[in-house]
């Protein structure tokens, strides 16, 4: 089934994403590989988006989830 039914995100929604860097995926030839982590991702960035936060706050709030970025600077540039 393809990814975008299951994280009811299109296609191409998916691919800006991967663009920009919020959720990059692998390749595998020329498919790319959907992990459970890629999945949560991208419903993470549904649910964000739906809930009005910017694309630049949701960055922060990704960076925070993954990289384990400072709690107190990901605070300051969402509200600074």
């Amino acid at each position: 089934m393809p990814r975008d039914h299951i994280t009811d995100t299109k296609g191409e929604t998916i691919r800006y994403y991967e663009r920009a860097g919020h959720c990059p995926l692998r390749l595998a030839g020329n498919y790319r590989v959907y992990t459970q982590g890629h999945l949560k991702c991208l419903g993470f960035i549904r649910r964000a988006r739906k809930s009005g936060f910017p694309l630049n706050q949701m960055r922060v709030l990704l960076d925070l989830q993954h990289r384990r970025a400072d709690p107190v600077r990901a605070f300051l540039e969402i509200h600074g």
